[in-house]
């Protein structure tokens, strides 16, 4: 299981490499105008929305299977590996911008969502940590 959870990481981060990448270029080609970079906040807007209540929608299917006590195991899903770990790179993009000043904290949506953001991660990595590398029964 334990190679599952690193493949499925390795090709999580590889998938935010390439987005990240889209990202980049996206604003690197766009024209010097009024609105320059307008664009790209909105990209960023828009996934920290998307996985958000993606991460929400997951935390909900898992704490069902787990109440329920299914045996199915969402913690070595790729999509949930891929929920923490895009959540806590949008994150780590967002408290960049902040100490860099390239945002203000003022407890806007868009920080809400950041800081909600990093609890999903969280609980996510923390949840696969528990459930995947301290099994006692492998």
């Amino acid at each position: 299981m334990k190679e599952k959870v690193f493949k499925y990481s390795t090709l999580s981060l590889l998938f935010i490499n390439f987005w990240t990448l889209y990202l980049f270029f996206c604003y690197f080609f766009e024209h010097d105008e009024m609105f320059c970079g307008l664009g790209l906040l909105a990209n960023y807007s828009y996934s920290l929305l998307f996985i958000f209540g993606y991460g929400i929608i997951l935390l909900i299917i898992r704490l069902f299977f787990y109440f329920k006590k299914k045996t199915y195991r969402l913690e070595t899903n790729f999509f949930y590996i891929l929920a923490g770990t895009f959540n806590l790179n949008l994150f780590i993009i967002w408290i960049t911008c902040i100490v860099l000043k390239i945002f203000e904290f003022e407890f806007s949506v868009l920080d809400v969502l950041a800081i909600g953001s990093f609890l999903i991660s969280l609980f996510i990595i923390v949840d696969i940590y528990k459930s995947v590398f301290l099994a006692k029964h492998q």
